[in-house]
């Protein structure tokens, strides 16, 4: 007789095991959320609340979780990536080290309204973190 496998753990936290056929962006949720939150914290929250947090990161914190899944697409419709593939760790932290050099190293020297903040750098690691606990829970177990 064969025993189910045993539940799978990333970094001690007990994996959920959702049963999805493959990892589609557009049906995610996080991404949704991640879409979402750009427009209603520029034209709703940001200016009924203000706030140093709203004007300045609360959009950095929605970076990865918004984009990441539609370069991973774009690379699996470029046979780059398995199509339907989760975003793994390596992925995630590389984006964000991407993301971080192109937005707070490299576009602030050639545009003129963009600045360095190392905040926003500590916003989009914090997203991408956040982002990769969701993926982790949601990936289902192979066994």
């Amino acid at each position: 007789m064969v025993s189910p496998p045993a539940p799978r753990e990333w970094r001690g936290i007990p994996h959920c095991g959702l049963a999805v056929n493959g990892y589609r962006f557009w049906k995610d949720p996080l991404w949704w959320c991640a879409c979402l939150a750009y427009p209603a914290n520029r034209w709703i929250m940001s200016p009924a609340l203000g706030g140093h947090f709203l004007r300045g990161q609360f959009d950095d914190l929605w970076l990865i979780p918004a984009a990441l899944p539609v370069v991973l697409e774009l690379q699996s419709w470029l046979k780059l990536r398995p199509a339907g593939a989760w975003p793994t760790n390596v992925e995630i932290g590389f984006h964000w080290i991407v993301w971080s050099v192109i937005c707070e190293g490299i576009a602030p020297r050639f545009i003129s309204h963009c600045v360095s903040d190392w905040r926003d750098v500590v916003a989009y690691g914090a997203g991408a973190a956040l982002a990769g606990v969701w993926w982790r829970c949601r990936e289902p177990v192979v066994a």
